[in-house]
């Protein structure tokens, strides 16, 4: 599994198990057309979130990289109203693992 991944007494089992069914989740949508057409951000980022966001995770991940030993990007996620990002700095403790999920992944289409 991902170095960094921890929880509370998670086993390597409960990872496995939370990342397959963050990938094959069984729930189905039923959202119309009509509802998407008033989503005007839809696609922009991972969870739909806003550019504006990403950009202040962008530039605390710049931080932490220059500064090692810094905690900007850990703060910044923390500080996050979206309850998803504030609860990854304690999901992934791995810095370098979660400058990568926010560049890579989250923010990836915002840069």
């Amino acid at each position: 599994m991902g170095a960094g991944l921890t929880g509370p007494g998670w086993t390597r089992a409960d990872i496995a198990r939370k990342l397959f069914e963050s990938r094959y989740s069984t729930i189905t949508n039923t959202i119309t057309s009509a509802e998407l057409k008033g989503i005007t951000n839809f696609g922009t980022v991972l969870f739909a979130e806003q550019t504006k966001e990403c950009t202040r995770l962008l530039a605390a991940a710049k931080l932490s990289e220059k500064l090692p030993g810094n905690t900007a990007l850990q703060d910044a996620l923390a500080s996050s109203p979206m309850g998803q990002l504030a609860r990854l700095p304690v999901v992934i403790t791995d810095t370098t693992v979660l400058q990568n999920v926010v560049e890579q992944v989250l923010c990836a289409d915002a840069r």
